[in-house]
């Protein structure tokens, strides 16, 4: 997936922090093709779990003592709805559900409560300790016995795997013939991107290995046997990422003032097609 030219120096894209728990500075450098940037030094996978080692990475929907916090699951739940709609949108009004990575199972329990059957991954057991229905989420894929899902979805999930092309193929197999892939990435071409640069949330370093253009993520998944179909922007990921961008960045009213960053990067997209966020649907090819 990752490919310099041969004695071609590496092109640095940014040196964002991990404001979350190390405070450690990573460089992302691009590939050959500029289309992809990985994370450098990537922590081994054994140690990945010290980065995950905060209370503030468990999603936001499961508290709302705050204002940010009650926001956060209204709009989470507009989400649910929203990615319901996609789903129709491909021609699954129900169906198979495969939620890969799926954190404390908030899409699962959704799903459930609209007629689908779903499952879930999620590798964290205090992400898994959350869930409200444990007996579906399973902590490998191989614990997962349904053999074909109508759509397989990674939510902001992908750019956290060590091996995202051995997890993609493997998820190929338990996608069915007339099923969808649903992928969502950060977008490092967008204009919050540039705006925040280093202080860019969506780095999310070194939880995030990977970052995608819009470009380098199709070429991805398409040299996997998929073929794009449809993309989907995530309006409400510009105003999150911006929210939290000020925050990183100690600026006052990051709240309010995330939300105009959050609408410009929208307006600006809307001619772009940058989007901070998008989502990417697939079909085996």
């Amino acid at each position: 997936m990752f490919h310099v030219e041969q004695n071609t120096p590496p092109i640095l894209l940014a040196q964002p922090k991990d404001h979350l728990v190390s405070g450690e500075r990573f460089e992302l450098f691009l590939d050959a093709l500029g289309e992809v940037a990985k994370t450098h030094p990537a922590p081994e996978e054994k140690d990945m779990g010290h980065y995950y080692s905060s209370d503030a990475y468990i999603s936001h929907g499961n508290r709302k003592s705050s204002l940010f916090e009650s926001v956060y699951a209204l709009a989470q739940n507009q989400m649910f709805a929203q990615k319901k709609r996609w789903f129709q949108a491909t021609g699954h009004r129900k169906g198979r559900y495969l939620d890969f990575g799926c954190g404390s199972g908030g899409m699962i329990s959704y799903l459930q409560t609209n007629g689908w059957t779903a499952e879930g991954v999620e590798p964290s057991t205090r992400a898994r300790a959350h869930a409200g229905h444990p007996k579906n989420i399973h902590p490998h894929l191989d614990h997962v016995l349904e053999k074909s899902f109508d759509v397989i979805a990674l939510w902001h999930v992908l750019e956290h795997l060590h091996d995202p092309e051995k997890i993609v193929i493997a998820l190929r197999e338990k996608l069915d013939a007339e099923g969808h892939l649903f992928i969502a990435v950060p977008n490092f071409k967008s204009w919050d991107s540039a705006f925040f640069h280093n202080e860019w949330a969506a780095y999310d370093v070194p939880r995030h290995l990977w970052h995608f253009s819009n470009k380098g993520l199709v070429r991805l998944i398409e040299s996997l046997g998929f073929v794009h179909q449809k993309t989907f922007p995530m309006l409400l990921d510009a105003f999150y990422v911006s929210y939290l961008s000020l925050k990183h960045q100690q600026k006052r009213f990051p709240l309010f003032r995330g939300l105009f960053y959050g609408l410009w990067s929208n307006l600006v997209a809307f001619r772009s097609g940058e989007y901070s966020s998008n989502v990417f649907v697939f079909r085996k090819n």
